[in-house]
């Protein structure tokens, strides 16, 4: 069917109106232009609609899937984009609510595309039961021989720990790409057996990145740093995740100097291997040059993100600088940090209690949504240190060894361990 030039040029233009909608009332304003121009039952517009809507706005489903309820008869583009969306953005239930409802739909069977996006949303939560009822149904609708449905279903039984049933599907296929060959690799990985992914590794007619990168990964995660190496200085091309993983596993080790080395040969050096870098040197007690890695990621003109954040404060803890934990905080409370996050605000309470900044440390602790024993232990440590004191004040031990300590795991090494001398 082909619509009028007039339908026609309406249609580019709310296209290119769509692509600009930030917000739900952008959203809004496009939709009812495409109702005004009768675009409505217009498949590859709404398709457009859809999949822009839950990308820009994916904790709102019920609008795109409001859009998709206009239509009259849904063709299997429509049904997936929309089912991707489910996979990517709700709970697993609601995934198969849809999916149940696109079995039920007319003139529609669930294809090629509709399997993966499924079946990978019951890898990322283990569902074994519900991915292999899934897998029943890709054999009824035949869809079971196709290299993407396999490979989903190799990597998901893989997830699972059904390394038997994953070589099954494997094996089972007919045409495998290099997604089927890294995802059987990294399920006999993931369930340690190195010898049998190794073995899978030098078999594989073509590798990609992807490939490369899990299998370094998998002989750092062992313990085989020097393997781990060699296979990086082999590879034909290296991305930020390739150089990352070696930089953390150099960290961890100790050898900063090699994990430097190795970051400054990075070109693009993205948030995750600014965070390696700082992490390592705070892990190693290098808090100096883990502020210095920041001014030099600020240099860049990198915006930091919330891990980077916690990483600096971990390092002006260490360092115990009341200057640079105020401005610390200044700077996460213009930002677009969320605060109340438990990793970000131990971190907050742990740098100003460490750094003397103890009214600053005792709200933020009352503000804390969960609290756990670092936390704890940090306002001690700091209150400990004001009032030159080995033993708590009655004020302080009734504050927080309260009722609420009771509720902390028992862990007796880290008292100790966080205090040293100054409490016993």
């Amino acid at each position: 069917m082909r619509f009028s030039s007039e339908l026609e040029h309406s249609s580019s233009t709310i296209l290119s109106l769509l692509i600009g909608c930030k917000t739900i009332r952008d959203f809004n304003q496009v939709h009812t232009q495409i109702i005004r121009g009768g675009c409505e039952q217009d498949h590859f517009l709404i398709t457009h609609f859809i999949s822009i809507c839950a990308a820009v706005l994916p904790s709102n489903l019920s609008y795109p899937t409001a859009v998709f309820d206009c239509v009259t008869r849904p063709n299997i583009y429509l049904w997936n984009v929309l089912m991707k969306s489910y996979c990517q953005n709700s709970s697993l239930n609601e995934c198969f609510s849809f999916f149940r409802r696109m079995k039920r739909g007319l003139d529609v069977v669930p294809d090629k595309y509709t399997f993966p996006s499924v079946i990978k949303a019951c890898s990322n939560v283990s569902a074994l039961e519900e991915g292999r009822v899934l897998h029943g149904v890709t054999v009824r609708c035949g869809t079971d021989g196709d290299v993407f449905v396999g490979s989903s279903l190799v990597d998901f039984y893989g997830k699972c720990g059904q390394i038997g049933c994953a070589r099954k599907v494997f094996d089972g296929m007919s045409v495998r790409n290099e997604v089927s060959w890294t995802s059987m690799m990294v399920g006999y990985l993931s369930f340690g057996d190195m010898a049998a992914a190794k073995s899978l590794f030098d078999e594989m007619p073509k590798r990609n990145t992807a490939t490369w990168n899990a299998m370094i990964k998998g002989l750092v995660r062992s313990g085989d740093l020097n393997c781990a190496r060699n296979l990086f200085d082999k590879m034909p091309v290296r991305n930020e995740v390739s150089f990352t993983t070696l930089i953390d596993a150099y960290a961890k080790g100790g050898d900063m100097a090699a994990a430097r080395s190795l970051f400054d040969q990075l070109t693009h050096k993205d948030l995750f291997s600014w965070s390696a870098l700082m992490s390592g040197y705070v892990q190693n007690g290098k808090p100096s040059e883990a502020v210095k890695a920041f001014s030099e990621m600020q240099d860049s003109n990198l915006k930091p993100d919330e891990f980077i954040m916690v990483n600096l404060m971990s390092a002006c803890s260490q360092l115990g600088c009341s200057e640079l934990a105020k401005w610390i905080d200044s700077y996460m409370k213009i930002g677009s940090f969320n605060l109340r996050r438990a990793h970000v605000a131990a971190a907050l309470v742990d740098m100003n209690a460490k750094c003397g900044n103890m009214d600053c440390a005792s709200s933020l602790f009352e503000e804390m949504p969960e609290r756990d024993l670092i936390s704890y232990c940090s306002t001690i440590q700091g209150l400990c240190s004001i009032i030159k004191s080995i033993k708590l004040s009655n004020a302080a031990e009734t504050r927080l060894f309260g009722v609420r300590m009771r509720k902390l795991p028992s862990t007796p090494w880290t008292l100790p361990k966080m205090f040293g001398d100054s409490l016993f």
